[in-house]
C-alpha cells in the first residue's frame, strides 16, 4: 500500500475559495473608498399612517452601503433627531409626531464615509381617522355612517368605486355629519374610503366593501331563421352583481319561460358578455316567441320578445335512379343496386346506393375494423368465412406509425373494436365531442344516435368551434343518455337527417363559425359548398337500410353538397341519415365489384368497412 500525498489538492481548493471570495467581494464596490461614487438615494416621499405617525420611503442607487441615517429636524432645535436602519432599507416609520413642520433628511453610510443628503419637508396637523365606519344594504341603497372626529376638521371626503375600478371622489361632507346615503350603488362590489380632513391634510383614510346584488339585465337581438332552427344573440347587459346563467327559452305562447323549451349557455356570464341560443327541435308552419333570460340569486329576468317560424324544409332532388339489372340479378332478393348519372343543379352526378330488407332474417349490417389498412375489395377477400353482397367504406381513421386508427365508432356483432373520437383540437381549445353513429339491433333494427364512449344521445353536445368547450357528456349531458349496445354499428359524422328532419344548417356564429357543426369537422367536409366524394348510411321509414355512394371531383362527377346529399336521401325515402368518411376513401363493391371511381384512382386503403352480409 502508498499513502496517498494529499497537501497538492488541498492547497488548490484554498486558493480556488480565495479566488472565490474575492470575486464575490468584488460584485459590490468598496464605498468607504473616496474614490468610488457612492449615489445617494432618491425620490424621498412621505405617506401618512395615523395621526401620529408618517412613513418615508426612498430609492437606494447605492451597492454595498451599510445602512442609511435618517435625521428628523424641527424649525428652532439645535439637533436633529436620528435613527439608522440597514443595507437595502428603502423606508422607515416616525412616530410621535405633533403638530408641526419636519424636515427630513436621508443618507446612505459605508463605515465612515457617506452619501449625498437628500430631504423633504413636511407639515404634520394631526387629524384623526374617523372611527366605526359602516356600510349597509338598505334594499337597492346603502347606508354609510362613522363616529364624529374629535378635534378641528373642516368635514370628511368620500371616494367610491365599483368593481375593480379606481377611486373617484364622490362626496365632500360637512364636519358636523356622521351618515350618508348612496342611493345609486353599481351592482357588485361597491367599496367606499371615507376620510377627515383639515385644509390640505387628510386623515388616515378607512375603506369599506359590500356587495349589491339585483336582478340581472338582458337584451336580445333580431332573429336569424333556417329550415333547421331559430336562433338569436342575446347579450348580459347587467348580472346584477353576481354571475348568471343565461340562454334562450321558447313557446308557441307569447312570453315563454325556462318553464318552457330552453336553451342554456354552457358558462355562466358576466355583464358585457354576448352569446347566441338556438331554439330546435320545432314544428314546420308554427310560429314560435322567443325570449333570452338571465338567472341569478336575486331571480330571473327577461329581455323583450321575438318571434318567427322555421323556412320550409329543401324539398328532396328526384333524381333518375336506374335498377342495375346484372348486380340485382345476383344478389339476393332483399338487396337491391341502383344508379344515377342525372346531372345534379346542373353539374355532372354520378352516385350509386344499395337498399337492403333487414327484416327477413336473411340479411345483416356488418361493420369490419382492421388494424392494418385494407382496401374494401381486400376487406371481402380476408373474410373467407363471411357472404359479402354489399360493401363500402365506413368512418374517419389516421395512421399512427405503420398503424391504422380508427377515429369513428366500429362495432362487430356486439363486440366494440373502436370507439368514436372522444375529444378534438380546434384553435386553442380542447372540445370533447359526441358524434354520430348508425347502428342496428340484433333484430336488425336501425338507430342513429348522436354517442361518447357508451353513452348514446337524442341530441348532440352543442359545441362550436372558437366558442368555449362544452362539459364532457356523460350521464345528464347533453342530455339523458343510455347506455347504447348496438349489435353492429359504424360511427362517422355529421348526422345529415334525422327521424325526417334535416339535423344542420349553414348558419354561422359573429366569427364565421358555423352554429351547427357540431361534430367539429373541417371544411372540406362541413360547408355550404365542399362537393368531395360522399358515403353515406341511412335507413328508411320502414327500417331498410341504405348506403350510398357518389363520386366527385371528377369530370364525370362533380359531386354534392351536405343539403343536396340530404334531399338525395329524402327522396330515395330516407328519414335517418349519416355521413361517413368520403375524398378518396369512398368506395362501393356489390358482387365482389368495384362500381364508383375512386377519387385516388385506384381503391384507397381504409380502417373499416361497413356491408351487407348473409345472416349467420
Amino acid at each position: 500500500m502508498h499513502a496517498t500525498n494529499s497537501y497538492p489538492l488541498l492547497k488548490y481548493m484554498i486558493i480556488t475559495y480565495l479566488i472565490i471570495m474575492a470575486l464575490a467581494s468584488c460584485s459590490n464596490p468598496d464605498l468607504s473608498d473616496p474614490k468610488i461614487p457612492f449615489p445617494a438615494p432618491t425620490e424621498l416621499t412621505t405617506e401618512k399612517v395615523s395621526v401620529t405617525s408618517i412613513k418615508l420611503l426612498w430609492k437606494d442607487n447605492s451597492k454595498g452601503e451599510d445602512g442609511f441615517v435618517i435625521e428628523r429636524w424641527v424649525t428652532g432645535a439645535a439637533t436633529p433627531v436620528k435613527a439608522t436602519v440597514g443595507e437595502n432599507v428603502t423606508e422607515w416609520t416616525d412616530n410621535g409626531l405633533q403638530k408641526e413642520t419636519y424636515q427630513y433628511k436621508v443618507y446612505a453610510f459605508c463605515k465612515q464615509r457617506v452619501s449625498d443628503t437628500i430631504s423633504i419637508y413636511y407639515q404634520h396637523i394631526p387629524v384623526s381617522m374617523p372611527a366605526n365606519f359602516k356600510v349597509v344594504a338598505n334594499q337597492t341603497a346603502v347606508d354609510l355612517s362613522w363616529d364624529a372626529v374629535t378635534g378641528d376638521i373642516d368635514g370628511y371626503k368620500m371616494e367610491r368605486k365599483s368593481g375593480n375600478g379606481t377611486y373617484q371622489l364622490w362626496k365632500t361632507i360637512a364636519s358636523d355629519a356622521t351618515s350618508l346615503t348612496d342611493n345609486t350603488p353599481e351592482s357588485g362590489v361597491n367599496t367606499y374610503k371615507l376620510y377627515a380632513y383639515s385644509a390640505n391634510v387628510t386623515s388616515v383614510g378607512v375603506e369599506r366593501s359590500i356587495t349589491i346584488l339585483k336582478m340581472p339585465v338582458i337584451s336580445i337581438a333580431d332573429i336569424m331563421v333556417s329550415y333547421f332552427k331559430l336562433s338569436s344573440y342575446f347579450t348580459l347587459t347587467s348580472d346584477g352583481g353576481e354571475d348568471c346563467n343565461i340562454g334562450i327559452c321558447w313557446s308557441k305562447n307569447q312570453h315563454p319561460t325556462i318553464a318552457d323549451s330552453k336553451s342554456v349557455w354552457h358558462q355562466k356570464s358576466k355583464t358585457g358578455e354576448s352569446y347566441f341560443g338556438n331554439a330546435t327541435n320545432l314544428d314546420a308552419g308554427a310560429t314560435y316567441y322567443i325570449r333570452a333570460y338571465a338567472t341569478n340569486s336575486q331571480g330571473t329576468s327577461y329581455s323583450s320578445e321575438i318571434q318567427g317560424k322555421l323556412d320550409a324544409q329543401p324539398a328532396p332532388l328526384a333524381l333518375v335512379w336506374n335498377p342495375m339489372a346484372t348486380q340485382n340479378a345476383a344478389l339476393p332478393t332483399e338487396i337491391k343496386m341502383y344508379t344515377t348519372n342525372t346531372t345534379l343543379n346542373n353539374r355532372a352526378f354520378q352516385a350509386w346506393y344499395a337498399i337492403a330488407d333487414v327484416s327477413t332474417g336473411n340479411i345483416e349490417l356488418k361493420a369490419t375494423l382492421s388494424t392494418t389498412a385494407r382496401k374494401p375489395s381486400q376487406f371481402i377477400a380476408a373474410a373467407t368465412d363471411e357472404t359479402t353482397y354489399v360493401m363500402t367504406n365506413a368512418g374517419y381513421f389516421g395512421y399512427s406509425g405503420n398503424n391504422v386508427s380508427s377515429y369513428s365508432l366500429v362495432v362487430d356483432r356486439g363486440s366494440k373494436k373502436a370507439d368514436n373520437i372522444s375529444a378534438l383540437t380546434r384553435g386553442s381549445y380542447s372540445y370533447p365531442t359526441t358524434r354520430g353513429a348508425f347502428g342496428v339491433t340484433t333484430s336488425q333494427t336501425p338507430m342513429l344516435k348522436w354517442t361518447s364512449g357508451d353513452f348514446g344521445y337524442e341530441i348532440p353536445s352543442p359545441n362550436v368551434e372558437g366558442e368555449t368547450p362544452q362539459p364532457t357528456p356523460n350521464l345528464t349531458f347533453p342530455t339523458t343518455a343510455e347506455r347504447w349496445n348496438p349489435y353492429s354499428a359504424v360511427g362517422g359524422g355529421p348526422i345529415l337527417m334525422r327521424n325526417g328532419k334535416i339535423a344542420f344548417d349553414f348558419t354561422t356564429t359573429l366569427s364565421g363559425k358555423y352554429m351547427t357543426n357540431y361534430e367539429l369537422l373541417q371544411s372540406d367536409i362541413f360547408s355550404t359548398s365542399a362537393r368531395p366524394p360522399r358515403t353515406l348510411i341511412g335507413n328508411t321509414a320502414d327500417n331498410k337500410i341504405v348506403l350510398f355512394v357518389c363520386d366527385g371531383r371528377q369530370a364525370h362527377s362533380d359531386g354534392a353538397t351536405l343539403l343536396e346529399l340530404v334531399q338525395i336521401m329524402k327522396s330515395i325515402g330516407c328519414v335517418n341519415v349519416l355521413n361517413l368518411d368520403g375524398g378518396g376513401s369512398s368506395a362501393i363493391i356489390a358482387n365482389g365489384q368495384l362500381l364508383n371511381k375512386p377519387s385516388d384512382g385506384p381503391e384507397r386503403a381504409v380502417a373499416a368497412v361497413v356491408s351487407f352480409v348473409k345472416k349467420k
